[in-house]
């Protein structure tokens, strides 16, 4: 019933339904974690993590390893959104309480490349650095994909005054919708 209720997004009947199976059975996982999409769809932040905690917590690691880290990618990539959207409002300090929820759960190259951003944005370029660097070493595409590490990484170089660094980061960035603000940062120092 619950999961009827939600895929026509009723959320308030489902989370009643899930509730009430809650009180019957307080360790059934799979009721917890409903609950914890249910927020998740809501956009309720504080209930979803309390809930998807609360399921992670349930969960044997070595049995469960599976569900473990289903839920720790979805808690990873919600946080992690919830954080470039701060990043893209201008709330640098709200972008790095929600990018540090997500590294909770777990660490991935898009997560490395959001840090990295703030922390430029924010003028504290020696984080900037370490954390394009660290997205760089977990990107195994092509070029183009790793243009956005090697973005930030020559804006901290720029940002810290190492001026050749920045210029062969920036060259190494100017791929895709990376090319044309790395000319401008290679125009802008100078670069040969």
């Amino acid at each position: 019933m619950g999961t009827e209720f939600f895929t026509k997004k009723d959320y308030d009947n489902a989370l009643k339904a899930f509730d009430s199976l809650l009180v019957i059975n307080p360790g059934y996982a799979a009721a917890i974690y409903n609950k914890a999409l249910i927020y998740r769809s809501q956009n309720n932040a504080a209930s979803f993590e309390e809930t998807i905690n609360s399921y992670l917590g349930k969960l044997d690691t070595t049995k469960d390893a599976d569900k473990v880290k289903q839920a720790s990618a979805l808690a990873l990539e919600y946080f992690r959104a919830a954080g470039s959207q701060a990043n893209q409002a201008n709330k640098p300090d709200d972008a790095l309480s929600l990018l540090d929820k997500a590294a909770k759960y777990g660490e991935d190259k898009d997560l490395f490349y959001y840090y990295a951003d703030v922390y430029n944005k924010k003028k504290n370029f020696d984080s900037g650095a370490e954390y394009a660097q660290k997205g760089l070493a977990l990107e195994t595409g092509a070029a183009e994909a790793k243009a956005k590490f090697y973005f930030q990484l020559g804006l901290a170089q720029a940002g810290k005054g190492k001026t050749a660094d920045a210029c062969a980061s920036f060259k190494n960035a100017m791929y895709g919708p990376f090319a044309e603000p790395s000319k401008a940062q290679r125009i802008i120092l100078k670069c040969q």
